[in-house]
């Protein structure tokens, strides 16, 4: 449902209709969605309220453009990825930014949270991750090691250990076998924000929790696979100031 639209939908449709940067900040700054979007047709002299740029052209162009909309989809914008709003250049372009960020997504962000795992591993115990083989680390990561390695102590986070050991979900299974390569962004996620082994200062933990979030609203729970050049900007922004 267009209603449901998020911010980011909104400014890809207006990159995508050919308005520029000026035109992009002032929705994103006051966070105009699909729902909002719809408002404002009925409330024209918001445009001033909200400081979308002043030449006539521009704006004629945009009522035009968002009653079109309107007319095609009753319940509101139509989809993002609709022929009738997208040339298809445009189209291709955002189809781009959408896999170069499902790219970043699905393989940086996870590469970049297992480095961040073993480094903090080897700083708390002076072990190296894997040494001398991968299921030995998983083990002592879990179930602790009181003979040689008394200072690694076992993991007790509630948290984690609900999550891990959910029946058929095969996380403890992937724990217990070390190789970190298995685990996926939501189970290093959970590991590196709660485990009882404290690999991670609050601000980490904050920036972790945030690369969750814009994997969910960016892939996860994208409403459609598009995304604008400045959205993408963001999401490699974020991700490169973490790794």
């Amino acid at each position: 449902n267009s209603q449901n639209w998020s911010v980011a939908a909104v400014v890809s449709w207006l990159e995508a209709e050919g308005f520029g940067s000026d035109w992009t900040k002032v929705f994103a700054e006051n966070e105009i969605d699909g729902e909002a979007l719809n408002i404002l047709l009925k409330y024209p002299q918001q445009l001033d309220s909200i400081g979308v740029p002043r030449p006539l052209g521009n704006r004629l162009k945009f009522w035009e453009r968002l009653k079109s909309l309107v007319i095609e989809s009753p319940s509101g914008p139509a989809s993002p990825l609709s022929s009738a709003n997208l040339s298809r250049q445009g189209a291709s372009k955002l189809r781009e930014n959408f896999l170069e960020a499902c790219i970043i997504i699905a393989g940086t962000i996870p590469q970049c949270l297992r480095e961040y795992f073993k480094k903090n591993w080897q700083r708390i115990y002076e072990r190296e991750w894997g040494c001398p083989n991968l299921e030995f680390s998983g083990n002592q990561y879990w179930n602790g090691d009181s003979s040689c390695h008394p200072e690694i102590r076992a993991e007790t986070s509630k948290t984690v250990k609900r999550y891990v050991e959910r029946p058929k979900d095969g996380s403890r299974d992937k724990v217990l076998s070390g190789d970190i390569c298995k685990w996926d962004q939501t189970l290093l996620s959970r590991i590196l924000e709660n485990s009882s082994h404290e690999f991670t200062d609050s601000q980490s933990k904050i920036d972790i929790m945030e690369l969750r979030d814009l994997r969910n609203e960016y892939y996860g729970h994208t409403p459609s696979a598009c995304i604008s050049d400045s959205v993408l900007a963001d999401v490699k922004e974020r991700v490169v100031s973490f790794c």
